[in-house]
């Protein structure tokens, strides 16, 4: 066959190979935990045999680094390379809630614990080598993994605590390292995302599949308030595998094969009641100034208020006024989520900066115990603020 033929013949097929994929499913595989309490150091940081460690992040990394610094910052307090440190991030079965990333608090609040926890686990590791091998602990050091002292003696975090339960109380006064001795903290390490991301590996959430996945759509109102009238689903009956979802006034399609549901989701012939439109950008600071108003709280009360309402009219005054412009707190490409939902249980893989705090939503839409609903972070196509994920997340749960 010459190459016109073959060319001619032939579908193009593109496969690829997500390494990510098994530890986005379960995340990496993990010594036992006892408690996801904020106050317990089993909540953020896990030994194995060897030394290395794992960190159990309730912060995500937002394209921000906190893949690196997390690590710094846990690695610095136990004098652990970075690459001797795992991190599990915004999984609400394996993470404490540290409440949503945002508001570039990750480092700043979220870090802080986690130093403070491995402060607590060094202060601790410090104590059991003492009393196994004599030893004052201001006399032991804590260097990769291995306890040693002055005279050589030496014991293994393996030894000391590995492979299970901590059972230490977070100690707010556990010493934090002199950063004199720093070594890893204000140092620019490479970030650990990089690599995969420059060379097509790393798993997003639009990249993420399960066995029989079906692909959906939502078919959107023309307004806010429409209600559904009518949906004629023999208008995407041609087309494969699609199947039309109606949840009150919530429509959407499904379909194995994904081209199919953005089609039938165009195509969908949806009669939809009367409805108020959007305001658009250039009304929104007059529809905010007519209300309606639920009711007033004084935020600030200080100074004479008589005198001043007396010089509003007086000649001279300068008057202006300044409006915070609306900004779309958009990503770089479409938000996305995948949900695996089971009578008795669901998990949602989303790109949510509170996954924690979305167990509550999916958990209420479905109707589920929240301890039965699981949300596991990956990464989306950027994030400024509030946006589309929980969103999405909330649809392919309902899907």
């Amino acid at each position: 066959m010459d190459r016109r033929k073959l060319l001619k013949s032939c579908a193009l097929v593109v496969g690829f190979s997500f390494s990510g994929v098994p530890a986005a499913i379960g995340q990496s595989a993990a010594p036992a935990r006892r408690s996801l309490a904020l106050g317990e150091v089993d909540s953020f940081l896990a030994l194995r045999n060897d030394g290395s460690a794992i960190i159990y992040s309730g912060k995500v990394d937002l394209g921000t680094g906190h893949r690196i610094a997390m690590r710094q910052m846990v690695g610095e307090e136990l004098s652990l390379p970075v690459n001797r440190i795992d991190l599990i991030e915004g999984d609400s079965a394996q993470t404490p809630n540290q409440g949503p990333t945002a508001g570039s608090t990750g480092v700043m609040r979220g870090g802080v614990e986690l130093r403070q926890a491995a402060a607590t686990l060094r202060e601790g590791l410090l104590a059991l080598a003492a009393q196994r091998l004599n030893k004052p602990a201001d006399s032991l050091t804590l260097n990769d993994g291995v306890v040693q002292s002055t005279d050589g003696a030496r014991a293994t975090v393996g030894e000391l605590a590995g492979e299970r339960p901590l059972n230490l109380k977070m100690n707010p006064k556990a010493p934090l390292k002199n950063p004199a001795q720093y070594t890893q903290v204000g140092h620019a390490l490479p970030r650990p995302d990089i690599a995969d991301k420059a060379c097509g590996r790393h798993v997003y959430v639009h990249d993420f599949k399960l066995p029989g996945m079906l692909h959906g759509r939502v078919v959107r109102p023309p307004a806010v308030g429409a209600k559904v009238l009518a949906v004629d689903e023999s208008s995407v009956a041609a087309l494969p595998g699609v199947r039309v979802v109606r949840i009150n006034d919530f429509v959407a399609v499904v379909s194995h094969d994904e081209w199919a549901a953005l089609r039938a989701a165009r195509e969908l012939k949806v009669q939809w009641s009367e409805s108020t439109p959007l305001v658009t950008d250039k009304g929104v600071v007059d529809w905010a100034r007519r209300g309606p108003f639920l009711g007033h709280d004084t935020i600030v009360n200080k100074g004479d208020a008589a005198k001043l309402a007396a010089l509003q009219n007086a000649p001279g005054k300068i008057s202006a006024t300044y409006v915070w412009p609306l900004q779309s707190h958009a990503s770089m490409g479409p938000s996305c989520a995948v949900a695996d939902v089971k009578a008795d249980s669901a998990t949602v893989w989303t790109a949510s900066q509170a996954s924690h705090r979305l167990v509550n939503s999916c958990a209420a839409l479905l109707e589920m115990p929240r301890d039965k609903v699981r949300v596991i972070y990956l990464d989306g196509s950027g994030c400024y603020g509030m946006n589309g994920h929980d969103d999405a997340s909330a649809e392919a749960a309902m899907l």
